[in-house]
Formats: structure tokens, sequence, C-alpha cells
């Protein structure tokens, strides 16, 4: 995961794309390659400015609104509505087992 902070996004885009540079260096040094394709771009803002887009490894960046990195879901807006229809669904499921495990 990589990511910038600031006020600026002229100043912030072109730096996450010399950070993705850098990390696509590193990985020909140890002969190794990114997957553009499952690569993820997330802009969390309180603006709804359209972001400018990020090229990484020869590819065009998506923009997510949500992504899910080692179990978290992390979602543009920094809530936590997708973690709530999960546990929902846990819950359904332990429900339903227990019911199951009754008859």
């Amino acid at each position: 995961m990589l990511y910038r902070t600031g006020k600026d996004p002229a100043l912030i885009f072109p730096a996450i794309e010399e950070d993705l540079r850098i990390a696509a260096k590193w990985a020909d040094i140890w002969d190794m390659r990114f997957n553009a394709n499952k690569t993820v771009a997330m802009y969390i803002s309180r603006t709804t400015a359209t972001p400018p887009p990020i090229t990484f490894a020869g590819a065009t960046l998506e923009y997510s609104h949500e992504h899910r990195h080692l179990g978290f879901i992390l979602d543009s807006a920094l809530s936590f509505h997708a973690h709530d229809f999960v546990r929902g669904v846990c819950v359904a499921y332990a429900l339903r087992i227990s019911s199951a495990q009754l008859t």
C-alpha cells in the first residue's frame, strides 16, 4: 500500500507517480514484476474534484471507491459501511448454522 497526503493535488499526484516509478525500478532490480491490472488507486478527499489519471508500469490505474487490504475494507469516504454488511452476512450465516444444529 502506497499513499501520500497533502493539500495540493498538483503536488501529490506527481509524487505518487514518482513513488510508483521507484517501486517499479526496485522490482526490476530484483527481477520481479508488479501487475498493474491488479493495482487500483483511491482518491480520498472532501472535494468532489475528479482526480487526474495515474500511470504505473505503462498502464493507467483505475480509481476504486472501495479496496480490501488484509481483511480491512477501506472506502473513499472512510466509513465502515462495508464492514457492517460483512458482519451482517456472518451473523446470518452463524444463525443459519446454529438453527441447523438444533434440528
